[in-house]
């Protein structure tokens, strides 16, 4: 195929791909893109499906008129596109937002974004007395080399971000800005005025502040702590008890799990983020546990954030993989409160709060224009469909025919309520008795038996199947799944156990030799997209919901704001100020070179 047949295929669109490289990143960073058709292109109506071919990408890398730009990053995967959640009468909005999708972790940093301390003056003392502090307190382990901090000019400071915080690099600058640039001599006149600092302003913003400061003066601070563990300010007392959990104060986990209980659920749920610095306390864990059972969808969510953080074995992780790697992750959470919750934040997610969430039955249900359906077999016939010898049935059956004696086994005529039939035989005495005691000779108005059996023949509409067990209710019953692939004529016919979770993998799993079980290769969107139809048809009782990716209003607030010409300057709130403590002690301010 020629590069111009390609570019007439209606499969094939021209996109703008955009991407936010966060603060510090590294050779081989993730982040998510952002891929918009062109507004000159007027024939591409969706992207739905969407593969980007890799891409390299550079600052003004869409900028026709430069010849060429510096590559910082690579892009390419799949596209997603979460399910549109506006007025479906307005068609033109509804347009607009299939022609831009998200490609979650598809870009790749191939160069690092380095991270600079700029000092007001020149001062070689100064910058050498700032390094020695961030190194000393925020240093690297001992297995990774080189500093956090290096002096390399009388007004430079260059930073390295160690692999602790290399997952969330801006926790490190958020400690970085709130650290005194100079050796401590008295903690507990530090801590002090930070806690008046919060009863003298008393909101959220100098709480979290002055949560930081305190944080980034280091474990030595915790004894100076301890005194404000019991503050008659309940905000106040659960900011001093976030502090002194995140700087290993054991004793802090007691007053935390007393808090766990409170009538509010603001407080529990700050109660569950800082339970996640406590990983070795097993009261604390049994806390979270308990809290993913909360009424409150904020604490139960929170909890679970906070046992993943750590590996909590309770939480049962499966990764879905394709040729390229993970494609997502579900993970099955025992909560009484059952909820789908679907992340294109990070590395994809769903998170099934119920691990055996099934579904309302009966299941009737289909999606992009029929391609998928899914249903739960009302009749014999529609269970039929597909079976081959060797093959597990499970039949919806009403009742049976009289048992007769056919060489050593006992058959009947199974009915279902539609006026359908097979036969089923039970060849030793313990099926024979289930046969006989399981199955009414009499229907039973409005119920129903799933049979389950091996066929053993399925020739001209006949069905055997050799007897396994009987079920009193449709529960258990697998989905009929049928799926037409856009590359393919003839839909294909599945089977799939009646849960989320099955359901889940079964949409995204690409078979291998390893692990050869059916799968359709759907895309992590795809799947997001199945099982928000499913909810909005009523096929899934538990409330979904979808974590949406802000890149694209990150994006565009990017391209609207000019790049800053001055770095910026700390409030006059801050602490350090003369208002505060004395004004030597004013806290670090960082950029990111360019």
């Amino acid at each position: 195929m020629t590069p111009q047949r390609l570019m007439r295929d209606p499969r094939t669109a021209l996109v703008r791909v955009s991407g936010l490289i966060p603060p510090g990143a590294t050779p081989g960073t993730k982040f998510d893109l952002l891929v918009e058709a062109l507004p000159e292109d007027t024939e591409t109506t969706s992207l739905a499906g969407g593969q980007l071919w890799q891409t390299s990408l550079g600052v003004f890398g869409d900028d026709t008129q430069l010849p060429a730009v510096r590559q910082l990053a690579l892009g390419r995967g799949p596209v997603y596109i979460s399910p549109f959640d506006g007025d479906p009468a307005d068609e033109a909005a509804h347009r607009q937002y299939m022609r831009q999708a998200v490609i979650v972790g598809g870009g790749v940093a191939s160069a690092p974004r380095r991270l600079e301390i700029i000092l007001n003056q020149p001062s070689w003392a100064r910058a050498r007395v700032i390094s020695d502090v961030i190194n000393e307190r925020f240093r690297m382990a001992p297995n990774e080399a080189g500093i956090t901090a290096n002096a390399v000019g009388p007004l430079r400071i260059e930073l390295s971000v160690p692999r602790r915080y290399q997952d969330n690099p801006k926790h490190l600058l958020d400690l970085l800005g709130h650290t005194y640039p100079y050796p401590i001599d008295n903690l507990q006149a530090k801590v002090d005025a930070m806690v008046q600092w919060m009863q003298r302003d008393g909101d959220a913003e100098v709480r979290r502040r002055a949560t930081l400061v305190i944080k980034a003066l280091g474990r030595t601070a915790a004894p100076a702590l301890q005194q404000y563990y019991d503050h008659d300010d309940l905000a106040i007392r659960l900011a001093v008890l976030d502090a002194g959990a995140y700087l290993g104060d054991e004793t802090t986990g007691d007053r935390l799990i007393a808090l766990a209980k409170d009538d509010q659920a603001p407080t529990r749920s700050a109660v569950a983020q800082s339970l996640v610095h406590l990983p070795r306390n097993m009261r604390a864990t049994a806390a979270l546990r308990d809290l993913l059972s909360d009424a409150d969808r904020d604490v139960r969510m929170a909890a679970y954030q906070s046992l993943a953080t750590h590996g909590d074995p309770l939480i049962d992780s499966l990764a879905v993989r394709d040729l390229d790697g993970v494609k997502f992750i579900i993970d099955r959470v025992p909560s009484e409160q059952p909820m789908v919750h679907i992340s294109a934040r990070g590395t994809p997610r769903i998170v099934l709060f119920g691990p055996h969430q099934g579904f309302r039955q009966p299941v009737v249900a289909s999606m992009w224009n029929n391609r998928m359906s899914m249903q739960s077999p009302l009749s014999i016939a529609q269970a039929a469909q597909g079976l081959e010898l060797g093959n597990t049935a499970f039949l919806p059956v009403t009742h049976r025919g009289a048992t007769r004696r056919e060489g050593d086994a006992a058959v009947a005529t199974l009915h279902d309520a539609r006026g359908g039939t097979a036969r089923v035989r039970a060849s030793n005495q313990a099926a024979a008795e289930l046969l006989q005691s399981s199955l009414p000779e009499t229907p039973d108005p409005g119920k129903r038996y799933a049979v389950r059996g091996r066929v053993v023949e399925n020739l001209a509409g006949r069905l055997t199947l050799e007897l396994l067990s009987v079920d009193d209710t449709l529960t258990h019953m697998p989905l009929s799944v049928f799926y037409r692939s856009p590359f393919e004529a003839r839909p294909t016919v599945h089977r799939v156990a009646p849960t989320v979770a099955t359901l889940a993998f079964f949409l995204a799993h690409y078979p291998t030799m390893d692990q050869p079980q059916e799968g359709l290769n759907l895309t992590f969107g795809e799947v997001a997209d199945a099982l928000h139809q499913l909810n909005r048809q009523g096929a899934i009782p538990a409330p979904v919901e979808l974590d949406l990716s802000p890149l694209a209003r990150m994006v565009a607030d990017q391209r609207q704001d000019a790049a800053p010409t001055q770095r910026p300057e700390t409030d006059g709130s801050a602490p350090g100020r003369p208002d505060t403590v004395p004004s030597d002690a004013e806290v670090l301010s960082t950029r990111e070179s360019r």
